[in-house]
């Protein structure tokens, strides 16, 4: 039979959808002034950095016209870690400068009785991870199943009304009750999550760990990335107006 000869199949472009500043002057300023900080500038981590900081401003204050409450589990996709890493840094630098740094943390968490600890001493919190990738790789591996069930139970925090926290299981003795009660305890996730390990989280398998089902990504599309000039990468405080923005919302 004679060869039919195949035609030769072009890519089609798919265009960058538009990235519009955050619709708040306030935040829209902080927005251009994270893009301003970073030597590579993005301007979607940029804007996702926003809204955890501002939803984390609100925690516990305020919830939407449906009764959620103000608690958003985000993530950067990025093809390394270290692109989008200053962002949490300097999430991290303005609730310090506000004078929050103790509602905001990056260590791992590992487990269930370190995230109560977490939320016991402070119920609105703010958690950085730039290792959430590896995290949830590694929960299903581990024997004894502990960094699973934090996972889970962050899952849980994400719009639970009401905890219920042993205090004496990470150490603190003579309390009066054998548990407390925290009242719509508040997490806000920022994660960040490299290419591989975007493949390796999203499967069928993982979705039910780890909070990924209440996860929104946001992948950092190489296209969109700035390289700020070093002389223009503005550093030293924040702008006061800022401030006194997250001071007023978090009372």
């Amino acid at each position: 039979p004679q060869a039919i000869p195949l035609m030769p199949v072009e890519p089609i472009p798919i265009p960058l959808m538009p990235v519009e500043p955050i619709p708040i002057p306030l935040l829209a300023q902080l927005e251009a002034e994270l893009n301003r900080r970073v030597h590579i500038a993005h301007p979607l981590a940029a804007q996702q950095t926003v809204l955890s900081i501002a939803a984390h401003a609100c925690a516990r204050q305020a919830i939407s016209t449906s009764n959620d409450p103000c608690s958003l589990y985000l993530a950067l996709c990025a093809q390394s870690v270290g692109n989008a890493r200053p962002y949490l840094s300097l999430a991290h630098d303005l609730f310090t400068e506000a004078g929050l740094r103790e509602t905001v943390r990056q260590q791992r968490i590992s487990t269930t009785s370190g995230l109560h600890k977490l939320l016991y001493t402070q119920p609105a919190l703010l958690y950085l991870s730039a290792e959430y990738g590896v995290v949830v790789q590694r929960a299903k591996y581990q024997p004894a199943g502990s960094l699973e069930q934090a996972l889970n139970t962050l899952a849980e925090t994400y719009d639970a009304a009401n905890v219920s926290i042993d205090p004496r299981e990470f150490g603190i003795k003579d309390v009066g009750v054998d548990q407390d009660i925290l009242r719509s305890p508040t997490v806000n996730l920022l994660a960040l999550l490299s290419q591989d390990q975007m493949a390796a989280v999203v499967k069928s398998s993982e979705l039910g760990r780890g909070a990924l089902e209440q996860l929104q990504v946001v992948v950092l599309d190489e296209d969109r990335l700035v390289m700020n000039e070093p002389d223009a990468i503005q550093t030293g405080p924040f702008d006061l107006t800022l401030i006194a923005m997250i001071r007023r919302l978090r009372r």
